[in-house]
């Protein structure tokens, strides 16, 4: 008997914010449970109505080990926002991550602007259940 691992997908997406809305920092994506499906990761991407510069955006993250009872604000050493150089490099795209403990984390995006766009979250790096075959 051997076993085999699903490889057919490795991510997850998660409706984030709906279409729209103001990117000033105060929409929150929904509470996003981390342990729902094994992912061991969760980047947030961020599309705006008009381009910002890096230098002019932000995200706010939130954790919680309750489905939002109680929440933190996520320190800003554990957001991982790559960006560009320099930082007056523009787009409409953006995305982030973080390195959190808690189960539950939720995301807002400020574009520094009145622009308003989507949140789009993507959990990675599924573990999927073994499936055992018959063979050699």
């Amino acid at each position: 008997m051997s076993l085999e691992y699903d490889r057919a997908s490795r991510q997850r997406v998660v409706l984030g914010t709906a279409a729209a809305v103001a990117m000033d920092g105060t929409a929150f994506t929904p509470w996003i449970d981390t342990d729902a499906y094994g992912g061991k990761s969760l980047t947030m991407i961020a599309v705006i109505s008009a381009v910002a510069a890096y230098s002019a955006v932000s995200w706010v993250w939130q954790e919680s080990e309750d489905n939002g009872t109680t929440s933190n604000v996520i320190d800003a050493e554990k957001i991982i926002t790559p960006a560009q150089t320099p930082t007056s490099t523009t787009s409409r795209v953006f995305h982030s991550g973080i390195v959190s403990k808690k189960r539950y984390v939720r995301a807002a995006f400020n574009a520094g602007g009145a622009q308003t766009g989507q949140i789009t979250s993507i959990l990675d790096h599924l573990m999927s259940d073994p499936v055992f075959t018959t063979g050699v």
